[in-house]
């Protein structure tokens, strides 16, 4: 005999508005660290300008420590909503639409404009875009053979940029599905019941971010790269978070209840890694990760810094934004695309910006208020209104009458 999970039974879920006005303020905190990327002391940036900026070089260090992470956080906490409301397969069929389409094709067709754009800022090509084209693929075909890359979760930043993003939430909705599924069953597993039952002390949040802790110490140093195994961990681990803080709500109060002690804790420890930059150490944690004493108070002062942010971003949103106007009815349906779009046409505007001798602040100031009008303006005119372009950036076809 053949069994199948069903949905639960059909019920009223109320949308908790903070989610959507916290997912569009991180894409804007996103867009903002994109744009100081191309000033900060990191010289292996995408487009680059000549002159740096410590003032963008802090603010890019800073947002890194919890943008994406909230993110995960957020993503998760959609994920109990859509798994609410549809079957299991109902919920796939949902996450490939918004997820994976927008996902492979923005690999083939936006992606390969961004390595045009840097190749050509670091003097690496000159050509065409058509001449570069399959060199760009060549070129990712040829890192895919070299270990450790393709058993790494990088796998997906090397090929996809920016949207490594959508590739992790796709294969965490796939991962997650059947514990989500497992845990949501009227009988819950004993360890959730454990778990769930830590929300009525004052150190459950604490007890939360322990594990944060734990996989940072023991991966931090072997896999430090960005989207490495210990950052993907991290992730994976915060998108869960998200889902049970959605599905036992006691946790969700605590957050907000908390949420002035966290951002507190958040201050000291960024005052501390700011300390150590101006000391000298930073730098040479980041450079030369290893299990040295040092580094290692190092991690536990970063992750204490990630999760105290985390829990104090989401508890004053969840506090302050749960409702809802005609702004976040606009950009919340226009955030994946402006998301998906928005470093193609940075990229575009950055390679000629940076050839002028103008200041730095003009050159950010130019770059980001171009990028952002300009993306929404292939937004509005181009993308909102034609179903098929709708459909390849992850939003619902428009209702026809």
């Amino acid at each position: 005999m053949s069994h199948s999970v069903t949905a639960p039974p059909a019920r009223e879920v109320a949308r908790n508005y903070a989610i959507d006005w916290l997912r569009i303020a991180i894409v804007l905190v996103v867009f903002f660290f994109h744009a100081a990327h191309i000033f900060d002391l990191d010289l292996a940036a995408s487009v680059k300008n000549r002159d740096t900026s410590l003032a963008l070089s802090v603010y890019a260090f800073f947002v890194y420590q919890w943008d994406m992470q909230l993110m995960f956080v957020l993503a998760g906490a959609s994920a109990w909503f859509s798994l609410r409301t549809r079957t299991p397969e109902g919920y796939l069929r949902e996450r490939s639409r918004r997820l994976l389409l927008p996902f492979a094709c923005g690999s083939l067709v936006l992606i390969p404009w961004n390595g045009f754009m840097s190749a050509l800022n670091h003097g690496t090509f000159h050509g065409s875009y058509w001449k570069f084209f399959p060199i760009h693929f060549e070129g990712i075909w040829t890192a895919l053979k070299v270990p450790p890359l393709p058993y790494s979760p990088s796998v997906l930043f090397v090929t996809s940029w920016h949207l490594w993003f959508l590739g992790y939430l796709m294969v965490f909705s796939l991962l997650a599905r059947p514990l989500f599924l497992f845990a949501g069953a009227e009988e819950r597993p004993a360890v959730l019941v454990c778990v769930t039952s830590w929300c009525k002390e004052p150190w459950a949040l604490c007890a939360l971010g322990f594990p944060i802790l734990l996989i940072k110490l023991a991966l931090d140093a072997s896999f430090p790269s960005h989207t490495g195994w210990s950052e993907t961990l991290v992730w994976a681990t915060l998108y869960c978070y998200g889902w049970l803080f959605m599905m036992e709500p006691r946790f969700l109060c605590k957050v907000v209840d908390q949420a002035a002690g966290w951002l507190a804790i958040g201050c000291i420890c960024i005052a501390m890694l700011s300390g150590a930059y101006a000391m000298g150490y930073l730098s040479g944690w980041l450079n030369q990760p290893a299990y040295t004493w040092d580094y290692l108070l190092y991690q536990v002062v970063a992750s204490v810094n990630t999760w105290a942010w985390v829990l104090a971003i989401l508890g004053l949103g969840m506090r302050r934004l749960n409702f809802s106007n005609a702004v976040l009815e606009y950009a919340g349906e226009c955030v994946l695309p402006f998301y998906i779009l928005h470093q193609t046409v940075m990229f575009s505007i950055s390679f000629v910006v940076v050839q002028y001798s103008l200041g730095i602040f003009w050159k950010f100031l130019i770059i980001t208020i171009g990028a952002f009008l300009a993306t929404l303006t292939i937004y509005e005119f181009a993308l909102r209104r034609n179903d098929g372009l709708r459909i390849i950036f992850g939003m619902k076809p428009l209702l026809r009458r």
